[in-house]
C-alpha cells in the first residue's frame, strides 16, 4: 500500500527475514487461535506486501480450489518467504498433485 518495498529497499533487505520470522509467528498463533487465512490477510496485508505482490495474494486468494491457474503467482509467494511456504503449503501441494498427474497421463498414453 505504502510501497516501502521499493521506497526503501535496502533497508528492507536488511530486515526481511525478521518481517518473515514475526509474521510466520503470528500466522501460525492466530491459526491455533481459530483465525482463517483469509481474515489473517485482511488483517495482516500492509506488512505482508513487504514480502509477497500484493496482486499475487489476491489472485491466489480468488481461486477457490483449482490453484494451477495462478501457478506462478503462488510459485512466487512460497518461494520469497517463509510465511507464504506454510500459508500456502495446501495449495502449493495441490498444483504439484495436479502437475503429476498431468506427467503420469501424458506418460501412460
Amino acid at each position: 500500500r505504502f510501497e516501502l518495498d521499493i521506497k526503501y529497499v535496502d533497508v528492507i533487505a536488511v530486515v526481511k527475514d525478521w518481517i518473515d520470522a514475526v509474521l510466520l509467528e503470528a500466522y501460525i498463533a492466530q491459526r491455533k487461535a481459530g483465525i482463517n487465512l483469509k481474515i489473517f490477510l485482511e488483517l495482516n496485508m500492509s506488512p505482508l506486501t513487504l514480502l509477497m505482490r500484493e496482486q499475487d495474494i489476491k489472485a491466489v486468494m480468488a481461486e477457490e480450489s483449482n490453484f494451477t491457474h495462478v501457478k506462478e503467482q503462488l510459485t512466487r509467494m512460497v518461494a520469497g518467504s517463509k510465511v507464504g511456504a506454510t500459508m500456502w503449503s495446501f495449495a502449493s501441494d495441490a498444483v504439484l498433485a495436479a502437475s503429476l498427474s498431468d506427467i503420469i497421463e501424458r506418460n501412460i498414453k
